[in-house]
């Protein structure tokens, strides 16, 4: 059953869909970033981290899409960063140079649009993890080793705690972006969305597939097989 906020939440996604979906058809692409580089990597379990089933269970390989939220092309200078990670083919994580709700109308300006290296990123609202209870995430580079740091912390607790090393090994070319579709409720490996903002997501995210279908001639039916995972370049 959902709580009030999450309520809230899909009234208000369901309120925003007609429009996402009407810029997403005059883009011919996603409303909110558009046009990103995805990278395929493998996904390491931190030994002293504090949830070691956690880490256990994201052990193994990921892509990761780098993307600018507003504009086409290079970011520009006022613009917020995101990276999408998707561990093995059953559980997305999404991030943004957005610390929380509250401060989303000021992120452009703590962000260095130049560089996605130079910034750290956050799952922006909690997370109920399987045998963990209600989490947050955090992603930073690691500039010793070339690598990031996911990090994860209780919601009443201070402070981010290592989850899992991410080592980025290519770009991978063999991905179909227009065919990859990141969802925040995929959740294979216990990472479930919870709150007002998650709850916006699924009408919006289907607003906004559904515009970019209409743009290129596809049906819905055929966008909607796509965002099962079938993202990989045929021939």
């Amino acid at each position: 059953m959902l709580d009030a906020r999450e309520a809230m939440g899909r009234n208000l996604g369901d309120a925003l869909a007609p429009w996402l979906e009407r810029i997403s058809a005059a883009r011919q692409a996603r409303t909110f970033h558009p046009e990103g580089i995805v990278y395929a990597g493998h996904v390491a379990a931190e030994p002293h981290s504090p949830f070691p089933a956690l880490a256990a269970r994201l052990d193994g390989p990921v892509l990761a899409r780098f993307s600018a939220a507003l504009w086409k092309g290079a970011p520009r200078w006022f613009d917020v960063l995101g990276i999408a990670l998707r561990f093995g083919d059953d559980q997305d994580l999404l991030l943004a140079t957005i610390r929380s709700p509250f401060t989303m109308p000021f992120s452009p300006l703590g962000t260095d649009t130049r560089d996605h290296a130079a910034n750290r990123y956050w799952a922006v609202s909690p997370f109920e993890v399987a045998g963990e209870g209600r989490l947050k995430f955090r992603l930073r580079p690691r500039a010793r080793d070339a690598a990031w740091l996911l990090e994860a912390r209780r919601v009443f607790q201070w402070g981010y705690h290592p989850l899992a090393r991410i080592e980025l090994a290519r770009v991978a070319d063999e991905v179909d972006q227009a065919a990859l579709r990141f969802d925040p409720y995929r959740n294979g490996r216990g990472i479930t969305p919870s709150g007002l903002v998650h709850s916006i997501r699924p009408a919006a995210y289907a607003a906004s597939q559904r515009g970019r279908a209409r743009a290129h001639g596809r049906s819905e039916s055929a966008t909607t097989m796509a965002a099962g995972g079938g993202f990989l370049r045929r021939g």
